[in-house]
C-alpha cells in the first residue's frame, strides 16, 4: 500500500518533522486506517471529496514525495499544506517545490485565499525552503503531537485570485 508505505518511510526519515513517537504510532495502525485514509485523500469518499487531496511523486511504482493539502472546515478561504516529505535520495530536485504548486494551484482553484502550514521548530531547513517559497511566519504556534513538548510554528502564503487571459469573462459588468 502506497501511502502506508511512504508515510512510515517519511516518518523512519525525519522524526524531528512529525513528533517523537510518531513512528511508533502509526505503524501499529491496522491497514484498515490506510485503505481508509487512500480512500479520503483519494476522493472516493464523498464527505471529503474536493475538500482534500494527496499529492504524490513517483519514481517507478515507488512514492518519493508526498504532500496532503485541504480546506479549513472552520475558516473559509484557508488551505492548509500537511505531510510534506522528499525521499532523501531525491531532495534538491524540485520535487518540494512542484508539489507546493500542486497544492497551491489545488486551493487557489477551490477558492482559497491563503495556504498555511505548520513546521516543527527543530527543523530550520523547512523553515528556510518554505520563506524561499514566500511563506511567512503568522505567530501562530502550537505542539508538534498531543502531549508533545516539541513545538511548531504556522506558516502561511497569501495566494492571489487566478489571473484571467485577454477575452476571459472575468464576471463583471463593462
Amino acid at each position: 500500500m502506497r501511502i502506508k508505505d511512504a508515510r512510515l518511510r517519511a516518518l523512519r526519515d525525519a522524526p524531528y518533522a512529525f513528533g517523537a513517537g510518531a513512528f511508533e504510532e502509526e505503524s501499529a495502525f491496522p491497514d484498515s486506517y490506510w485503505h481508509e485514509l487512500a480512500a479520503q485523500v483519494g476522493g472516493a469518499v464523498a464527505a471529503w471529496r474536493d475538500r482534500c487531496v494527496n499529492f504524490v511523486a513517483l519514481d517507478g511504482e515507488r512514492a518519493c514525495g508526498t504532500a496532503i493539502t485541504f480546506l479549513c472546515p472552520r475558516v473559509e478561504g484557508h488551505a492548509y499544506l500537511t505531510a510534506l516529505w522528499i525521499d532523501p535520495e531525491v531532495r534538491r530536485c524540485g520535487l518540494g517545490r512542484q508539489l507546493i504548486d500542486a497544492a497551491i494551484d489545488w486551493a487557489r482553484a477551490r477558492g482559497a485565499k491563503h495556504l498555511r502550514l505548520w513546521v516543527d521548530d527543530t527543523n530550520p531547513s523547512a523553515v528556510e525552503f518554505y520563506r524561499a517559497l514566500g511563506f511567512e511566519p503568522t505567530g501562530e504556534r502550537q505542539p508538534v503531537r498531543e502531549g508533545s513538548t516539541e513545538e511548531q510554528s504556522c506558516f502561511a502564503l497569501g495566494l492571489s485570485p487566478v489571473q484571467r487571459g485577454v477575452g476571459e469573462e472575468t464576471g463583471k459588468d463593462g
